[in-house]
């Protein structure tokens, strides 16, 4: 994709989109795969997943854009707004993806402040330490 100027890629991991669908990325695979050595085999399902994995990545990549040309948002209502979005709990890694432009340390501090509020919520701990709004 970079190789024809797609730039989502640089923005949004395509290989953590298809990781996490990857029961759907091995089924449309075998799908397309069916009389292959024959040469009867039906590219259809695979392209099409593809297809969807791409767009997921492009609308992805404008919710991120979206939230940085907010610039009249504070650093604590960005990552409050992205926490809100969310339909599961962010990890830190989550959130310094999301808002490429805040740095680590703001997040931390953001994320310190939040709980304190009781705004947001600590789920787990330690590398599986995820956040969720109240």
């Amino acid at each position: 994709m970079r190789k024809f100027n797609y730039f989502v890629g640089r923005y949004i991991s395509i290989e953590m989109l298809i990781e996490d669908s990857k029961d759907s990325y091995y089924k449309e695979l075998q799908k397309s795969s069916k009389k292959w050595h024959t040469g009867e085999n039906d590219e259809l399902p695979f392209t099409k997943y593809m297809l969807g994995i791409i767009l997921k990545a492009y609308k992805e990549c404008d919710d991120r854009f979206k939230l940085i040309g907010e610039k009249s948002l504070s650093s604590s209502e960005r990552v409050m707004a992205v926490i809100q979005k969310s339909l599961e709990p962010l990890s830190k890694r989550d959130l310094v993806m999301l808002c490429p432009d805040i740095s680590q340390r703001t997040i931390e501090r953001v994320l310190k402040e939040l709980k304190e509020n009781k705004k947001i919520r600590q789920v787990g701990s330690g590398r599986s330490t995820r956040y969720l709004k109240i």
